[in-house]
């Protein structure tokens, strides 16, 4: 659940849901609508907004199709729901969603097709912090792992304040916000609490994973909300190729300076590769990045990154790029 401030008031804010659901012939869960609770008694019905229009009853839609079902796998769909919600006043507020299932077969939760599904987002509101909207998530959390291969994530969290970030991780949750109990987190994973890098060092078994990553915001040393992003990770025991490796480095620029960045890719198998590249840098008015998206062929694979800063892009945290 992330948010934004709307309007001139700090109490009112926008807040949008996003999920990535399963589909498929025998996937019967689909949801027009989702609850948000906003932690001050009040609640809100959110239509799903995205996608076409199809059974859903106006005005929800069907959601969009990221990634096509095929003969041994499930498609994927994205969902996004949204509610604008002011509350009466400052104070530090849980805004929630539950939805009744999970995956069946899940790993680390006992149980997992009868635990509800539960995402918040804790917001702290006050006259004196001005202006404040949450990060944005520019990295989607759809990341299957092979079996004992090293697996890396980043949700390539950007906070449009700029407001420092620091990740950490969770505990999933199900009904009323509980943790659930039985939950575990596997051996080998870590989360970079500054990087936000969720790394596996050795995945296993084969099968279904839920991870949580909360990414906190701080404003002049205080935490001023949390982000839970609840993702599920499949580990897949019939890999048979080696992971591409990039070639790219991090630099410090003058502003005003012309970044013209290569990024390579090799692959130890010899397969095709493509590169896409994600950041807040590619949404910037004026000045944008650029990154050829999609390029696709054989390695070594070089697209050029290139953005032409300016005194306004200066600030004491990176920018971070996922490619």
């Amino acid at each position: 659940i992330t948010y934004r401030q709307v309007g001139t008031s700090p109490f009112t804010l926008e807040f949008t849901l996003t999920t990535y659901t399963n589909i498929g012939p025998t996937i019967q869960a689909d949801r027009c609508q989702m609850t948000f609770h906003f932690g001050d008694g009040d609640t809100c019905i959110a239509y799903r907004e995205n996608g076409p229009s199809g059974s859903c009853p106006p005005p929800a839609k069907m959601g969009e199709v990221i990634q096509n079902a095929t003969a041994t796998q499930g498609g994927i769909k994205k969902n996004i729901y949204k509610c604008i919600h002011t509350f009466s006043g400052g104070g530090t507020f849980t805004v929630f969603v539950l939805d009744e299932n999970r995956n069946d077969g899940i790993n680390n939760i006992p149980g997992s097709v009868n635990v509800p599904f539960y995402v918040e987002t804790v917001v702290t509101l006050s006259p004196f912090l001005g202006s404040n909207s949450g990060a944005i998530l520019y990295n989607p959390p759809i990341d299957n792992a092979c079996v004992c291969k090293r697996f890396v994530h980043n949700p390539n969290a950007i906070d449009p304040d700029n407001d420092s970030l620091s990740y950490a991780l969770g505990i999933c949750k199900g009904a009323q916000g509980n943790n659930i109990i039985g939950y575990s987190i596997p051996q080998g994973v870590t989360l970079n609490p500054v990087t936000g890098d969720l790394v596996w060092e050795c995945p296993t078994p084969q099968g279904e994973f839920n991870f949580v990553i909360l990414i906190i915001s701080w404003r002049a040393g205080i935490p001023i909300d949390s982000i839970t992003r609840d993702m599920q990770v499949t580990v897949d025991g019939s890999c048979i190729n080696n992971p591409p490796v990039l070639q790219v480095q991090n630099i410090c620029v003058d502003a005003g300076t012309l970044v013209n960045l290569p990024v390579t890719a090799t692959d130890p198998d010899n397969h095709d590769v493509t590169l896409t590249a994600t950041g807040a840098v590619f949404n910037f008015n004026p000045n944008p990045a650029n990154f050829t998206q999609n390029l696709t062929g054989p390695t070594p694979l070089t697209s050029s990154f290139t953005w032409l800063t300016s005194c306004a892009n200066v600030r004491k945290a990176p920018y971070q790029v996922s490619f």
